[in-house]
């Protein structure tokens, strides 16, 4: 699906989508008010009713929706996903932890106002099925080799997270935590998704090691919500750090011999930004036929620097 740019302009980044000329505010519960042209894209245009509904996005302003339907996955596709965000181009992209520019005390803030006003994933194994989960993104790039991570911050999945004593790929999983979160079944780690991306995810909990929530911030949730909730994280230099660390901990024990990422933290670009909701067949062939909607809406989503000298 297309995205949308986060700074008050609506942007259609893949004008080859249909406008959306059904009611997608059926679905997410929001009306961007008309003229609807180029306030919504949809996968595909041709609604005849609520079981017709495709995947879906709309924009304007500095609020949105998206709306997910497991109906639109193509053969044997294992994720899908609607996002809300800003790409820099290369030349323009800050450096948010570069000391000469900001000092040693600089730390990235992710904030937004955010609703999963729809989910209908069946709870039958965290291992097993689908799943929907909502995130806050942030993706940099190392200038010295190129090499890209992503840090996802997880707002809403219902299996539950845990903040465990140890942390991350280079260290034994103790059965001791810190803080736990519904089923607790997720945890602070790194991981190359399908898409090819090097990942390092944490959530929004009590003592954890790669972000910080906020104090007014809601922590992450395991159910879905109708009305919005503030949702805010901060990263610092020292977590920025360990992020680094633990993809490349990863990175040694998954892919010897690979480049691993520079641990000098001036050296990285922030090049995306975006808060979006997605869906991943854990086990493609016995989930296809089993349909899943999900829907959020937000507003106000802002990535900004906290620094002191």
């Amino acid at each position: 699906m297309g995205k949308f740019a986060a700074d008050n302009r609506t942007i259609l980044e893949e004008p080859t989508q249909a406008i959306a000329g059904w009611p997608i505010k059926l679905f997410t519960h929001w009306d961007p008010g008309a003229p609807y042209s180029g306030k919504q894209l949809s996968y595909n245009n041709n609604y005849s009713g609520p079981t017709s509904a495709r995947s879906a996005l709309q924009a304007f302003g500095n609020a949105w929706g998206g709306y997910l339907n497991s109906n639109d996955w193509m053969n044997n596709g294992q994720n899908m996903t609607i996002r809300y965000g800003y790409n820099y181009e290369t030349q323009n992209a800050p450096r948010p932890f570069k000391v000469s520019s900001y000092g040693v005390h600089t730390a990235l803030l992710v904030e937004t106002n955010l609703a999963v006003s729809k989910y209908t994933g069946k709870i039958i194994s965290p291992r097993q099925n689908s799943i929907g989960y909502a995130i806050m993104n942030l993706g940099f790039r190392d200038t010295k080799n190129g090499k890209f991570l992503t840090f996802i911050g997880k707002i809403f999945d219902w299996r539950g997270f845990t903040t465990r004593n140890d942390h991350g790929t280079g260290f034994p999983r103790s059965s001791s935590f810190v803080h736990r979160i519904g089923g607790g079944f997720l945890v602070e780690g790194s991981s190359r998704v399908g898409t090819g991306e090097m990942t390092v995810a944490s959530h929004l909990g009590t003592g954890t090691k790669y972000c910080t929530k906020m104090p007014n911030s809601n922590f992450s949730q395991t159910a879905p919500w109708e009305n919005k909730r503030y949702f805010a994280y901060k990263i610092s230099r020292a977590q920025f750090l360990n992020i680094i660390r633990e993809a490349n901990a990863w990175l040694r024990i998954n892919e010897q011999g690979t480049t691993l990422y520079s641990e000098n933290v001036d050296n990285y670009v922030l090049k995306t930004m975006d808060v979006g909701i997605e869906m991943t067949r854990l086990t493609p062939a016995s989930d296809i036929g089993n349909n899943i909607e999900m829907s959020y809406i937000g507003d106000s989503f802002k990535v900004s620097t906290l620094y002191s000298r």
